[in-house]
């Protein structure tokens, strides 16, 4: 049995997942106490150990994260609203409605800016994959209840980001400059997003 580490880059962060060669069938990772483990069949060649973690990782990244940002952005003791810590756990329908006037003022001040001709319809969900969606059929854009814990900067960059669909469909160049140009710091606060800073 044999341990070999390897380098990994997510989102600009850099992992070092170790991986255990035992005799098993299949690749499997896993989140622990240190970060990430690997194991995988003693004859399976490099590549496709490298290639396998390298697809599953990001996701796995991402399921640790809501797991950690549920826990820690709000319980019994505490809940953080746009970024600072508020004492105590604040009931999910007066959370909701705050969320729906924040994310709407956010909204509409975003539109202006941009100059989006025709107001977006708000709503608030409690989605488990994304941030905020934006639906162009029915002019509306649903916002993740979570975001309400995070900074009204970060809560903007969700909002430029969904209104930057407005112009663009698709995550193309010209969308990703769009968005820079009302958020230009953009990449660093989807950065704190993902990682559960606040602020």
């Amino acid at each position: 049995m044999k341990t070999k580490e390897y380098s990994f880059i997510v989102d600009g962060t850099n992992y070092i997942v170790p991986v255990t060669y035992k005799h098993q069938n299949g690749v499997y990772l896993r989140a622990n106490s240190k970060g990430f483990a690997a194991s995988a069949p003693i004859l399976l060649s490099e590549k496709r150990v490298i290639d396998f973690i390298s697809s599953a990782l990001p996701k796995l990244i991402k399921r640790v994260n809501k797991r950690q940002f549920s826990e820690k952005l709000s319980c019994d003791e505490y809940t953080y609203i746009l970024g600072e810590k508020v004492d105590g756990k604040i009931d999910e329908k007066q959370l909701k409605q705050f969320a729906l006037e924040t994310f709407t003022n956010l909204t509409r001040e975003c539109e202006y800016e941009m100059g989006v001709k025709k107001p977006y319809k708000i709503h608030v969900r409690n989605m488990k994959t994304r941030y905020g969606s934006n639906s162009m059929k029915t002019h509306s854009i649903n916002y993740q209840l979570s975001l309400i814990h995070f900074s009204k900067d970060i809560i903007r960059s969700v909002v430029v980001h969904e209104l930057a669909h407005d112009f663009f469909r698709n995550h193309q160049d010209k969308f990703y400059k769009c968005v820079l140009k009302y958020c230009p710091n953009y990449w660093d606060l989807k950065k704190k997003l993902r990682k559960g800073i606040t602020k």
